[in-house]
């Protein structure tokens, strides 16, 4: 009996863990938006005049990009090697950082 009682609150308990977590994952999931490559990046160009500012390697079959605006907005996608483009991340207030130079190693000629 109480091993059939521990099954049953460790079950329920499992589920709540899952419903908890999986709420804000269901949220984000919901805000992704995909469209081929073209019509997204025409998109972000039209209504959001944001170009692309850089773009990543992620793996041998997608791409990461990054897309500005003058007004600080940002998008942030992945694209496939079918031409499929996902929005993954936007946002507003982006400001572009200048690299610092790494300094030569002792020895080192430019």
């Amino acid at each position: 009996m109480w091993t059939t009682l521990a099954r049953k609150l460790a079950a329920a308990a499992t589920l709540g863990v899952l419903i908890v977590t999986a709420a804000p994952l269901a949220a984000q999931a919901q805000i992704v938006r995909c469209a081929p490559r073209a019509d997204l990046v025409d998109l972000l160009a039209r209504s959001y005049q944001e170009r692309q500012s850089g773009v990543g390697l992620v793996n041998a079959k997608t791409v990461f990009e990054l897309f500005v605006a003058p007004s600080g907005s940002w998008t942030a996608i992945v694209s496939d090697t079918r031409g499929v483009s996902c929005v993954v991340g936007t946002g507003a207030e982006w400001h572009e950082i200048e690299a610092e130079a790494a300094p030569a190693a002792p020895g080192e000629v430019f």
